[in-house]
């Protein structure tokens, strides 16, 4: 299985209108794709489909293990801006080497100045984004959020920690 995560962080957008993402590489118009999911992780976005209003779409997660939001229109042609606290992730599974989109479920947390333990089932993934966190002790620090990814053979409980913020992201193929 092959896993792409593509971030969008607001705060690096020099433009003071925010910064335009691209869903898709060199595609215009673009669309949102069926086979990803679209993560608004923290702050919001400026949604606007053809033909309707421009609308303000904020973080619907907390820090409680929330099932995936998929608040998006799919028929629609979308320009899709940041604001200065905009973290937007999209993630697409694929088999192997292959374009074929596997189906998974997900559930978002985020997680402000604390720690936790999750128990993660069997062939489940388990995605960490932020700049300053532990996943079993053993502390990571990334400049630009980069995510790191913890996958589960087998059932195993895994701890995460943070003095700042960070999203967590558990997911399982269906």
């Amino acid at each position: 299985m092959s896993i792409t995560i593509k971030q969008f962080i607001g705060g690096g957008c020099t433009a003071a209108v925010g910064c335009n993402i691209s869903l898709e590489t060199n595609v215009s118009p673009q669309k949102f794709n069926l086979n990803k999911s679209y993560y608004l992780l923290r702050g919001g976005i400026v949604v606007d489909y053809e033909g309707e209003n421009t609308v303000n779409v904020v973080c619907p997660y907390n820090s409680n293990w929330n099932p995936y939001v998929d608040q998006w229109n799919y028929d629609k042609n979308v320009i899709l801006t940041t604001t200065p606290n905009t973290k937007f992730t999209v993630v697409s599974v694929t088999e192997g080497n292959t374009n074929n989109a596997v189906a998974f479920t997900s559930s978002v947390l985020m997680l402000e100045n604390s720690n936790l333990t999750k128990t993660m089932n069997a062939n489940s993934y388990l995605l960490v984004f932020g700049s300053a966190y532990s996943i079993d002790s053993v502390h990571y620090h990334n400049i630009n959020g980069q995510s790191r990814t913890i996958f589960a053979n087998s059932p195993r409980e895994v701890q995460i920690s943070t003095s700042n913020s960070c999203e967590l992201i558990y997911f399982e193929t269906i």
